[in-house]
């Protein structure tokens, strides 16, 4: 009921990052929390053999669990479609990290969980586009997150606000642009992209 995948960050790396995405369906039988079916996603750091807080996370089973839904053909079954959760990882160039997904039914043993993980591409961050003529950027920040503001380079205003937006004019070349991510309730923490 456990997967790990080792990830080794390049001693160079500056913009380094990890995406999967992952669903899920559980049996709510209303036991006693630390008796529910559950999923965990967690990143160990092996040299401190610690977790990253902004990176490890469970979900129980049960009617408060963050961003699920009750099933329309029964309400003791919680769902939760495909979800992207992208994890900067630039702190840790140079070191090699854990990333374990691991279900579990009821302790009772009869009752079911089940979680779906797609694990996708590393050292995927915010990207932009230019069109040259018309002047316009096209910027597009990563998936897994509740809010994106596009700052300009002294973070004095909001260009724009969203995962994919155009500036129109382009900012000149070689302009900084932010891009603060703001996260669902869950598995990743806020964070600024360069």
């Amino acid at each position: 009921e456990s997967v790990r995948y080792t990830i080794n960050v390049p001693a160079n790396a500056v913009d380094f990052s990890i995406t999967y995405r992952y669903a899920g369906v559980f049996q709510d039988p209303g036991h006693e929390r630390y008796e529910q079916p559950r999923f965990s996603a967690k990143i160990l750091d092996v040299a401190e053999n610690k977790y990253l807080n902004c990176a490890s996370w469970v979900f129980i089973s049960d009617d408060t669990i963050p961003g699920f839904y009750s099933s329309p053909i029964d309400n003791d079954i919680k769902c939760k479609a495909w979800t992207p959760v992208f994890i900067n990882l630039s702190a840790y160039a140079g070191k090699t990290l854990i990333l374990e997904f691991t279900t579990a039914d009821c302790t009772k043993g009869a009752h079911w969980g089940y979680t779906y993980v797609d694990v996708g591409d590393c050292n995927i961050a915010a990207g932009i586009q230019y069109q040259c003529n018309p002047n316009r950027a096209f910027m597009t920040g990563p998936p897994g997150f509740r809010i994106y503001k596009w700052w300009n380079s002294d973070y004095t205003a909001v260009l724009q606000a969203g995962q994919n937006v155009v500036l129109n004019p382009a900012p000149p070349l070689n302009t900084t642009v932010h891009l603060e991510v703001i996260p669902f309730n869950g598995p990743t923490c806020s964070d600024t992209l360069h």
